[in-house]
């Protein structure tokens, strides 16, 4: 096992603007997050967002523009950092399954996992991700190595275990997976509901469901998250690159609808779609 320290940064400042009280960030390798432990919410934030919160790039506008998200304030407050307690004191509440990191059968132009259908991936000459013992798996990193059924079982089990209660299932798409024997997503999820998770959430792009799936996730009480990025049908094909997908999602959202499943979805602001978020 390899341990890592978490670099979690509190309190950046820039200026006249601090992030708030509890609101942390951790810079990754490409990418950053913004976590509000006053709500709950994850933000991503981009490589040139990270450049500003660290300070190497000055740019009032980005700041201001997190004030209304409330992870920013202009106050002036005695700092009080809670980061160490918080790390004495660790509380699992939330985990999230990367079920397939790779496979989807849209290929949104902001997918940070580089998603795509395998077909794709196979013209491209990417190999597709094979079940290898984890004893096998090489060193070499560009090794591609899928989970196993079974390790997916063990982990949510453990994640029960660490005391979370609350879980999503994410791709790629996670309607596309399958287990070594051709387990499904709905397979995974009746696990977790068996071991106790209180709050089960499939995160799906809608464009597979089909009323006999609908009633498996009714059956498992199960919760669903789906993505829509405009209520505008050539806008929402246009970022997820897939002809056919805006009249998909939207039927798949009426049978939702029908059979009263908790739903929620999610979308992705970005140019493209900003001048159609209100109507959507």
């Amino acid at each position: 096992m390899v341990e890592r320290s978490l670099n979690l940064k509190e309190h950046l400042s820039s200026d006249e603007y601090t992030l708030k009280d509890g609101v942390f960030f951790i810079p990754g390798t490409l990418r950053g997050a913004l976590y509000d432990t006053n709500s709950g919410r994850v933000y991503s934030i981009n490589k040139s967002g990270c450049e500003i919160l660290f300070g190497t790039t000055k740019n009032a506008d980005y700041w201001e523009k997190l004030i209304p998200l409330g992870l920013v304030t202009k106050e002036k407050f005695e700092i009080k950092p809670i980061l160490s307690e918080l790390l004495q004191n660790p509380s699992l509440q939330f985990v999230w399954f990367e079920i397939v990191s790779d496979d989807c059968n849209e290929s949104c132009i902001h997918c940070y996992a580089d998603s795509m259908p395998p077909s794709y991936r196979k013209a491209m000459g990417i190999p597709a991700g094979e079940f290898i013992p984890v004893e096998q798996v090489a060193t070499d990193k560009k090794e591609i190595r899928k989970i196993s059924f079974m390790e997916w079982k063990d982990l949510i089990t453990s994640s029960y275990s660490l005391g979370c209660r609350k879980c999503q299932i994410i791709g790629g798409e996670p309607l596309i997976y399958r287990g070594e024997n051709g387990e499904t997503v709905f397979d995974l999820a009746e696990h977790a509901k068996s071991v106790g998770f209180e709050f089960i959430e499939i995160f799906t792009n809608g464009t597979l469901l089909t009323k006999e799936k609908v009633q498996r996730i009714k059956a498992l009480g199960l919760n669903v998250a789906v993505s829509l990025y405009s209520s505008d049908e050539k806008t929402h094909e246009l970022i997820t690159k897939t002809p056919g997908s805006f009249r998909k999602i939207t039927e798949s959202l009426k049978l939702l609808r029908d059979e009263g499943i908790p739903t929620r979805v999610e979308t992705v602001l970005m140019r493209l779609n900003e001048n159609t978020i209100k109507e959507t």
